[in-house]
């Protein structure tokens, strides 16, 4: 059962296994928004943040984060960090905010700073 109603929050950390030729551990906190209209708010530390569906706002926190928007008109703010910030197919709001980021609207009319 997917919930349609949106959250807002910050979600606790997981712990991922990264192989790469040696064992590497890795923490990463994952976020996951729900198909309605979310407010996520990331942490100090590196995050995943999935947006799915609905008009999301995101507020990745400091960080290396990786963030999706995915459907629906969000508003994605990077804040600090080097991010990785991909729209989605509606019209989106990605703020990169301070360090070195990687954009990418996707499809839609996107406001990009």
């Amino acid at each position: 059962m997917k919930s349609t109603k949106g959250i807002v929050g910050a979600l606790a950390a997981l712990a991922l296994l990264v192989v790469t030729g040696a064992a590497l551990a890795h923490n990463v906190n994952v976020i996951k928004g729900t198909n309605g209209n979310d407010t996520l708010t990331g942490t100090s530390e590196r995050d995943r943040i999935v947006a799915l569906a609905g008009d999301d706002t995101v507020n990745a926190g400091d960080g290396n984060d990786r963030i999706h928007g995915n459907r629906g008109k969000d508003t994605v703010n990077g804040d600090d960090g080097n991010d990785r910030i991909f729209g989605g197919a509606d019209d989106d709001t990605l703020n990169g905010g301070n360090g070195e980021d990687l954009i990418r609207g996707r499809s839609g009319n996107d406001t990009i700073d």
